[in-house]
């Protein structure tokens, strides 16, 4: 999930000088209008090292990191949980200098590099060359999935070969990754998927409100697949702040979790995933219309960066299949 955050600046002050702030203001965008002229800031470009390109970007609520050409990870921003994994919790970008060659890159670990990033809140995560998954930053609602709530990448010697990978299970490995505000998402090589994190409105999908990844014994086999319906799989997945949704290997997009504003799509504001009886067969796709199923389909594969063939307009093989 990327949020993009715009803030404005209170500055406190007395009644005379909010005065004189505004008559100033006030003044200054008369002048300009007079001259004719507008004040423009001209973009800058980060400064991502020497020779360094990025190949993907991911933001979070209010920290950036990249995935470079080199298939490491620098990351900047806000970093009072590690969510930068740089081992404290100072920002960087904030002061000149702290960016380029002097920007540290995540460690990952011993030969190890990353494929895919994904920012949350106020936590990231990476899928590895070796298709695991590591991620770092706040964990107080175990979205980390490493079994507790403690904060990584916030202290030293966290990270690296330290940092360890989140157990999918007996012979799963990854192949994307998904984060929201809290809940992370993993599709696995098998095609079917698996959240951890804050569940409060049902966003994991596993039919309670019971968050996942924060005590022992709640990952691996013991995370329970999303149920999707009988024979279903999945094709890609995305996950907003409370709620989640998925493109299926029949062309069909259920969603679960919050619904308060009809982000379900289903037509009402009712909750769905924390209830058995929610998942499954029971889950309804969002109704796209009839006549516009074929191009609802085409359109979706294009957002999701899927590939429709050209006989019968269903979506070709996923670039995740690739990873």
């Amino acid at each position: 999930m990327v949020i993009l955050a715009c803030c404005s600046t209170t500055i406190p002050s007395s009644a005379g000088a909010s005065t004189a702030v505004a008559n100033s203001a006030s003044a200054s965008a008369t002048t300009r209008r007079r001259s004719g002229k507008r004040a423009r800031r001209q973009p800058a470009a980060v400064d991502l090292g020497t020779g360094r390109t990025a190949k993907a970007v991911a933001a979070g609520g209010s920290h950036t990191c990249a995935l470079l050409d080199d298939n490491s990870i620098k990351c900047w921003g806000s970093n009072d949980a590690g969510q930068l994994g740089l081992g404290d919790t100072s920002a960087r970008g904030t002061q000149t200098g702290q960016l380029g060659d002097s920007l540290t890159a995540v460690a990952l670990g011993t030969g190890r590099t990353a494929k895919a990033i994904a920012a949350g809140a106020n936590h990231t995560c990476a899928l590895l060359d070796d298709n695991s998954i590591k991620c770092w930053g706040e964990n107080s609602y175990g979205q980390l999935g490493l079994g507790d709530t403690n904060a990584r990448g916030d202290q030293t010697n966290e990270m690296a070969d330290n940092l360890p990978s989140v157990a999918l299970g007996v012979g799963r490995s990854a192949k994307a990754i998904g984060v929201g505000g809290q809940p992370n998402l993993r599709g696995a090589r098998q095609r079917f998927a698996q959240v951890l994190g804050s569940n409060g409105t049902g966003v994991l999908g596993l039919g309670d409100t019971n968050n996942r990844g924060d005590q022992t014994g709640e990952m691996g086999d013991n995370l329970p697949a999303v149920s999707l319906g009988i024979g279903r799989s999945v094709r890609a997945i995305s996950l907003g702040l409370l709620h989640t949704c998925a493109l299926l290997d029949d062309s069909h997009g259920p969603c679960w979790g919050s619904n308060a504003y009809g982000s379900l799509g289903l037509g009402d504001h009712l909750l769905r995933g924390t209830s058995p009886s929610d998942m499954g067969d029971n889950l309804p796709a969002v109704d796209l219309g009839i006549r516009k199923h074929y191009a609802a389909r085409r359109a979706t594969a294009a957002r999701l960066g899927l590939s429709p063939t050209s006989k019968t307009g269903h979506p070709g093989p996923s670039e995740i299949d690739s990873l």
